[in-house]
């Protein structure tokens, strides 16, 4: 017997030694749990909606149940507690009060309990469903992108809402303006101020001994002072319900939760009226277990699955909606609680569900005995601790602006209601987030063309005509999502650059890859650039424009097939070599057809001709076809070329076997002198574009030259650096 009981605790991952730590970390964690779900099921069927109180005590514990179970076995954490939550249940609770308030209004009291109950049972079902389609889509990360002040708006006013439901659950009297002075008449100011005196001695208890037993034994002592103080004051239970201190007794006003007639009072219309509450209302839900989650895991030192998280507590809610239960999902003060009581496996987790459970049988009559200052005093505790936590404890920790924007959601939600907090909250943020996002600068960098030539070597001559007209060539790369905040910026910067330059630019080449996309206030901007280019002779080239960043050009107006002002080219060096080409038409020189490699050393280095003629003794000519490979990366560099006529392209197979181009040199240009110097082999492949001759100098030749004509091989490492440095310089300015 104790062999097998031994397997079974093995295959469940229950040591047989932390039995009794869980089973008792359990029991405290269900506990409270229940404590949580009365005081939730008082808050929603508070005020007018109090007779129906049994209806929301049921799903309250049913929902505690089958979530506390469900994500014990599937969530992260092996010490997770979950059950329904303070932030959905002060929405919902806002949600049950304009139900209640229409059909009450009507005498319509059964329609009232009948509508409220489906609605908790829809908000648990739809919001599972809503948690398994972020799961499976992997967007629960995306929660994430939803600003810290918006979220931090959101908790707090959830606070607010506890806070009122709290008044209305402990006096019977909603809170609003016009209420004031009924809440401060002697026999509802006393039941109020009786729980906030609760709440403020949890919170002072509570923030210096923080152990697991004293929250329970708190609300426990609070039970037992009531009923002493109603002892000891003659007040008989009986009297004490009628005077408020205590629930009414349920089992004499028990509102009937079975059958089709039950259903048959479901008000769909005045349900469907409440989506975007219920949209409200899954939104913070997912904020809460994101933040619950994370919290749990950098108190745990422990890497959890978000995705995993939402997908347990979709299941949950599926499960509890299904059974009749309201919305739940990980608490982390419960799981902590639970930590710190001694649980170490999912055991815990399911005991308190089994709590939550024994509680759901006894009956709805439970709370009948149980103090309305206690369970007011909770939803104080709860609702002023948000309170505490969003305006008093972030007032240093965030910026004033992001400090404001909680302060103003918190302001809608009490004075208009909790989706119109919602929608201002996202409309600021998102206004936010635009300004802020304007102020990056859309461009990155900002270059002439000058100082960054292309990658297509050229003749020593038009090299150096480049680096004189180069300053046609206006480079702009771009960065980041192009919006109507930051293209008009954009378009005035690049106006002032053109009209302002010394030299008159007739090549603007804007380098979109790392431009993540545009909207159309965008594109209209770009389109302006155009008809500004055309007055003033300038032509813009578009590299590496996204498909979908080109379509949007292309419907704007901006690009045009056979445009005579707009060019594309692939990658931003084919669109630098583009515009050095236009410029060197303008130059006779590029009408040369064929140069001698004589007469172009004759002008580069600074030596007389019969040298020259010397130093072409120790060449060697070469002639190659078309595709012709002259050397492979692994080849010995035992020697460097000039081109005379041709064209060769220098490349390196990547990984995927596709080949990429590094460098095109033209007529007039050295090549294979970096590892020719350095005596290494060859990191690259030199492939012939074009039938091209070559003139090789050998290493060994090198060598003859600087021991026969000193001098001369002199001025040969003399123009190698000089051509080196040439190369180099654009890089660096």
């Amino acid at each position: 017997m104790r062999v097998a009981s031994k397997m079974v605790f093995n295959r469940f991952n229950l040591p047989p030694e932390t039995l009794l730590p869980n089973i008792i970390a359990g029991m405290i964690a269900g506990l409270v749990s229940v404590t949580y779900c009365l005081s939730f099921a008082a808050l929603i069927f508070s005020g007018s909606l109090a007779p129906h109180l049994s209806i929301g005590i049921s799903s309250t514990l049913i929902g505690g149940t089958l979530v506390a179970i469900v994500v014990a076995c599937r969530s992260s954490f092996a010490f997770a507690i979950a059950g329904p939550d303070s932030n959905t249940a002060a929405i919902l609770a806002a949600m049950a009060s304009t139900i209640g308030g229409h059909l009450l209004d009507r005498g319509a009291s059964a329609q009232a309990a009948a509508t409220v109950w489906a609605m908790l049972v829809a908000s648990a079902i739809f919001s599972g469903i809503f948690l398994l389609c972020l799961s499976q889509l992997n967007l629960g990360q995306f929660i994430r992108f939803i600003p810290y002040p918006v979220i931090g708006g959101f908790l707090a006013g959830a606070g607010w809402l506890l806070i009122r439901g709290a008044f209305s659950v402990t006096s019977g009297v909603h809170l609003d303006l016009n209420t004031l002075t009924t809440l401060f008449q002697l026999s509802n100011l006393s039941h109020w101020l009786s729980s906030l005196t609760f709440a403020i001695l949890l919170r002072i208890i509570l923030s210096r001994y923080n152990r697991y037993w004293v929250l329970p034994a708190l609300i426990g002592a609070g039970v037992i002072f009531t009923y002493l103080l109603l002892g000891v004051s003659g007040i008989s239970i009986e009297h004490a319900r009628e005077q408020g201190w205590l629930f009414a007794d349920i089992s004499t006003s028990k509102t009937e939760q079975t059958g089709l007639a039950f259903l048959t009072q479901i008000n769909l219309s005045l349900l469907l009226e409440q989506t975007a509450s219920l949209l409200g209302m899954m939104g913070v839900m997912s904020i809460t277990l994101l933040l619950n989650a994370t919290g749990l895991e950098l108190t745990s030192n422990q890497d959890i699955d978000i995705n995993q998280e939402l997908k347990a507590a979709g299941v949950a809610n599926l499960v509890a909606g299904i059974g009749g239960g309201m919305v739940g999902y990980l608490s982390s003060n419960r799981s902590l609680l639970n930590v710190a009581a001694g649980a170490s496996n999912r055991l815990s987790g399911i005991i308190a569900g089994l709590v939550c459970a024994t509680f759901l049988f006894l009956g709805p009559q439970v709370i009948s005995y149980l103090p309305k200052p206690v369970l007011g005093g909770l939803l104080f505790y709860i609702g002023i601790g948000s309170l505490k936590e969003w305006l008093y404890d972030a007032r240093s920790k965030l910026p004033t602006s992001e400090y404001a924007l909680i302060v103003l959601i918190l302001l809608v939600i009490a004075s208009s209601g909790f989706l119109q907090g919602v929608a201002a909250g996202l409309t600021i943020a998102c206004l936010v987030f635009a300004f802020n996002y304007s102020r990056t600068p859309l461009i990155r960098t900002a270059a002439f063309g000058a100082n960054r030539p292309s990658n297509f070597e050229r003749s020593f001559q038009q090299h150096k005509l480049l680096r004189q007209e180069g300053y046609q060539i206006y480079i702009l790369v771009l960065q980041g999502y192009i919006f109507f905040g930051t293209a008009n910026i954009f378009l005035n910067e690049v106006r002032d650059a053109i009209l302002q330059s010394k030299v008159a630019i007739h090549y603007l080449v804007l380098n979109c890859q790392l431009v993540s996309g545009l909207d159309s206030s965008a594109a209209s901007s770009f389109t302006k650039l155009r008809y500004f280019a055309q007055e003033q002779a300038v032509q813009l080239v578009f590299t590496h424009l996204h498909p979908s960043v080109e379509k949007q050009l292309i419907q704007s107006g901006c690009i045009k097939v056979e445009d005579g002002i707009c060019q594309q080219f692939p990658d931003l060096d084919r669109g630098i070599e583009w515009c050095e080409d236009q410029i060197l038409k303008a130059i006779p020189l590029r009408r040369r057809r064929f140069v001698p490699l004589v007469l172009q050393l004759s002008e580069l280095m600074a030596i007389p001709q019969a040298e020259i003629r010397q130093f072409m003794d120790y060449l060697d000519p070469l002639t190659i076809s078309v595709d012709r490979v002259l050397f492979s990366p692994g080849d010995p560099a035992d020697d460097l070329y000039f081109l005379e006529n041709g064209q060769i392209s220098i490349v390196i197979m990547r990984q995927d076997n596709q080949v990429k181009r590094l460098q095109t040199l033209g007529s007039g240009t050295m090549f294979g002198e970096v590892e020719f110097y350095q005596n290494a082999p060859r990191l690259v492949m030199a492939v012939a574009d074009k039938n091209s001759s070559l003139y090789r100098l050998s290493r060994i030749n090198l060598q003859k030259m600087q021991t026969n004509h000193p001098r001369l091989a002199a001025a040969f490492h003399q123009f190698s650096a000089y051509l080196l440095a040439e190369r180099i310089l654009p890089s660096l300015e």
